[in-house]
């Protein structure tokens, strides 16, 4: 940045330093990098509708949603599966840290405790990952309940508008005006 400093006081008086200043500050402007090429150059440009993929415009086929209960079932299957395996590998872990504390080796047995801390880590990610699939079973469960709750009611209120044109309250008028001159 230019700084401007006064200058003693002559003829052309303060008028031409003001401009000087301005100049230097129009200068020191221009100089400066245009940020938004500088930012689209480390973080990408601002995709236009032409280079959008289509594939992110179209949406997968819906699926039924027993056939989706069914797959998160599966993956929480493999999270358990992959849940026991850590566990197991703690234990194997447990298990080289106290022989290798008893061959002496105490940085062996650090690093195998150190191990053990990240399996631990993982298997609460894991635990973690379990509790959102089954949160999810049990919406969309909820979900099909009501799905087919709705589709009851609905069922239900198009029979009792049926029922309600079929008999309506001419005809049964016209009934009670047959049962009356019997």
């Amino acid at each position: 940045t230019t700084i401007c400093h006064p200058q003693p006081q002559t003829s052309t008086s303060s008028s031409s330093f003001i401009h000087l200043c301005n100049s230097s500050r129009q200068q020191a402007r221009s100089k400066q990098p245009n940020t938004s090429t500088m930012f689209g150059s480390i973080f990408g440009k601002k995709k236009t509708e032409s280079t959008v993929s289509k594939s992110s415009t179209v949406r997968a086929p819906a699926t039924s949603p027993q056939a989706t209960i069914v797959e998160l079932n599966k993956s929480v299957e493999t999270q358990e599966k992959r849940e026991k395996l850590l566990e197991k590998k703690m234990k194997d872990c447990v298990e080289t840290a106290r022989q290798k504390k008893a061959k002496g080796d105490k940085t062996g047995a650090v690093f195998a405790l150190k191990l053990k801390k990240t399996y631990e880590e993982e298997v609460k990610k894991i635990q973690n990952v379990k509790m959102t699939l089954m949160t999810q079973v049990i919406n969309l469960e909820g979900a099909a309940q009501n799905a087919d709750t709705y589709k009851a009611l609905q069922q239900g209120s198009n029979t009792m508008k049926q029922i309600r044109t079929e008999v309506g309250i001419d005809k049964v008028d016209d009934v009670m005006d047959d049962i009356k001159e019997e």
